[in-house]
This record gives structure tokens, C-alpha cells and sequence, in this order.
């Protein structure tokens, strides 16, 4: 058993907005740089060639490239350091979803998806994350969620190793900020079927389910 939230991702759309800005600006400057160098190539030809040009328009034309040359280079470490940045915060997988703008993120973004942050309780160890888990919100409905990736944070409230599920949106009902459990399957693996509540019956102080045999007859078993 483990607790989870439902990601707001207004923070991801953030990065992803920021991210993009800082793309076209990079590809802004390697373009003023490239014109700049091949400016500059040009009129070193000519001032090489007896002084075809004045020395103050190929110093001039020198000093552009150089200068475009410094802004993309700072344009390419901004992407690189936010490119750290959402890692740091959202793991590989979700970055790398952002980073190439994936089909996978376009449902996030949509909200057909929704991102659970799942995390065990303070001391509990997995070697790995199950592949799937089950969900359980407020009113009781169970939902099944896939493993994204481990969360390189936290949940300040739990302490735990976390993990990043995702779950269908609308068939769920979960809304960012909802508060969820989780169940996480460890162990060997055992066939069985989910009793609701409403199927239990109670006759003298024990719990009873009653399993359809044939059309027409059931056969009581005991629970716990």
C-alpha cells in the first residue's frame, strides 16, 4: 500500500513553454552566427585581396561574428542547463516526452492523461517499481495505472521512494491535487477476483460471498 497525488502539471507546461522560447532563441542566434561568419569570410577575402575594403569594415564585420559567436554559445548553454533542470525535476521519461514534444505528451497537455505520483511509505524498499498498479480515490473507485519512470523527488509529506504512474483521465475521474492510495503487486503473482462490498453478506457474525455454479445454483464460501 502506498500514497500518491495526482501531479499538477502547470509547472511541466511551464518548462515546456520556456523550453520552446529557449529553442527558437538558439536557433536565432546559430543563424545570425552562420550569416555573420560568412559575412565576415567575405570581406576578409576582399581586405586580403590589396585592401579592397577599408581595415575599420573588416575589424567591424570580425567584431559581429565574434559577437553572435558568444551569444550562441550562451543561447546553447541556457538549453542545456534547462534541459538539467527538467530532468532533475520530472525524471527521463516525462523529459524526454517534453524535450521531443511525443504524442505521449500531447494527451498530458490535453488532460486525456493524468500523472500520479505514487511513493511508499517511509522505509519500505523496492528493487523496481511494479509495471502496473491499482488506484483507489476518494469514493472508492479502483482505477489501474502504468509505471512511467522513478521520481527523482520526493513527496515531502511521506519521505519514500517515489515513482510517476499514469492513468486514463476521464475513466477515472482523478483531478490534479486529488489524494489517492495505491496498491503496489509484490511477490509471486496469484489469481483471485475483487469482492465488493455490496456482494458480502453477514449471517451469524460471519462474512459470507456467494460464487454462481450454474444457472440456477450458488455455493457460499466463508472470508475473512
Amino acid at each position: 500500500k502506498a500514497y500518491g497525488t495526482v501531479v499538477d502539471l502547470q509547472d511541466l507546461i511551464d518548462l515546456r513553454n520556456n523550453f520552446a522560447a529557449a529553442k527558437a532563441q538558439g536557433e536565432k542566434t546559430q543563424f545570425n552566427l552562420e550569416a555573420s561568419r560568412k559575412e565576415y569570410e567575405r570581406l576578409k577575402a576582399l581586405y586580403e585581396d590589396n585592401r579592397n575594403i577599408s581595415e575599420k569594415a573588416f575589424q567591424s564585420a570580425e567584431a559581429t561574428w565574434r559577437s553572435e559567436e558568444t551569444s550562441a554559445r550562451a543561447a546553447r548553454e541556457v538549453l542545456h542547463n534547462m534541459e538539467g533542470t527538467i530532468r532533475q525535476r520530472w525524471g527521463a521519461i516525462l523529459s524526454r516526452w517534453l524535450l521531443d514534444s511525443s504524442p505521449a505528451f500531447e494527451r498530458l497537455i490535453q488532460r486525456q492523461d493524468v500523472v500520479l505520483q505514487v511513493t511508499l511509505p517511509l522505509g519500505t524498499y523496492l528493487a523496481s517499481a511494479p509495471q502496473y498498479a491499482r488506484t483507489q480515490t476518494g469514493d472508492g473507485r479502483l482505477a489501474s495505472a502504468t509505471l512511467v519512470s522513478p521520481s527523482p523527488r520526493t513527496d515531502p509529506r511521506i519521505q519514500g521512494m517515489s515513482f510517476f504512474y499514469l492513468a486514463p483521465a476521464q475513466a477515472t475521474g482523478l483531478l490534479p491535487g486529488m489524494n489517492i492510495v495505491a496498491y503496489l503487486p509484490i511477490g509471486p503473482q496469484v489469481q483471485g477476483v475483487v469482492v465488493p462490498s455490496s456482494a458480502i453478506a453477514w449471517w451469524q457474525g460471519k462474512a459470507w460471498v456467494y460464487v454462481q455454479k450454474d444457472s440456477d445454483r450458488f455455493v457460499g464460501h466463508e472470508i475473512s
